[in-house]
Order: C-alpha cells, then sequence, then structure tokens
C-alpha cells in the first residue's frame, strides 16, 4: 500500500482578508513561487500531480510565462498531472 501526502492551502486575496496585501502584493510575495516551483518540480517527476482553483493567481501566472514554460505546463495538463 502506498501513502499520498496531500498538502492544502487557501489563497486568499485582500478582497477576503483586506488588512493583509492586495492581489498583486501576495501574488508577487507566494503564489508567483509556488506556481513557478511546482512547475518545475512536475516535469521532474512524473509521479507528482498537482491541483489548483484559484484561476484568477492562475492567469496572472500565466500572462508572465515564456512560450517554454506554457508548452510545459500545457504538456502536463494533457498528461492529467
Amino acid at each position: 500500500m502506498g501513502i499520498i501526502l496531500c498538502t492544502h492551502r487557501h489563497l486568499c486575496s485582500a478582497a477576503a482578508l483586506p488588512q493583509l496585501e492586495t492581489f498583486e502584493e501576495y501574488y508577487q510575495s507566494a503564489v508567483k513561487s509556488i506556481l513557478t516551483t511546482v512547475t518545475a518540480q512536475l516535469a521532474l517527476d512524473p509521479a507528482r500531480r498537482f491541483t489548483f482553483v484559484e484561476m484568477a493567481y492562475m492567469e496572472r501566472w500565466w500572462r508572465d510565462q515564456n512560450a517554454t514554460v506554457k508548452a510545459q505546463v500545457r504538456q502536463l495538463v494533457a498528461a492529467d498531472r
């Protein structure tokens, strides 16, 4: 039997917690590195999977990516990773 650890975190924007950072500040301080790191790690290990539901952050991250990273992400999505 294998064990799968699945960490979970909600990404909160300023709309939910106005005393914290703005959407862009939070993207720059946390989300950008999460998505960049996860993409790189998924490419290295075909056994890994990732889900992400915060599409506003994903769209923001996608705008910053070059054609190579976008192609890599498309391949990961096509492989259900």
